[in-house]
């Protein structure tokens, strides 16, 4: 019975949740007016640039361990990465990628 009630009681707030999210966000749009969107504009493309640089180091400490060679594993992994980003799933991804890593020291020896 309390297993009833607590499914009931989620399928309510998944109903009403979207609402009150929606109120929220012209109540904002409202009282602050399309400054707001500057804001989250501004978050996004500091994000982006993180991002960016995050990617930046890791390829310079690549680079710095395997030479030229992190070109060949950009290029194995490139794919795998594709679909980690679009799906947000690395489960789906990871076993490809000790495969791209072995091909890439069979290459190297």
């Amino acid at each position: 019975m309390l297993h009833r009630i607590s499914f009931e009681n989620g399928g309510l707030c998944n109903e009403l949740c979207p609402v009150g999210c929606f109120r929220r966000y012209c109540r904002r749009y409202c009282t602050k007016g399309l400054s707001v969107f500057i804001f989250y504009g501004q978050y996004l493309l500091y994000f982006l640039i993180g991002i960016a640089l995050l990617w930046v180091l890791l390829l310079s400490v690549g680079f710095l361990i395997l030479g030229k060679r992190v070109r060949i594993l950009l290029r194995r992994i490139a794919q795998p990465l594709l679909i980690a980003f679009s799906t947000t799933s690395s489960e789906a991804v990871f076993p490809k990628l000790p495969k791209s890593w072995n091909a890439l020291v069979a290459v190297t020896e």
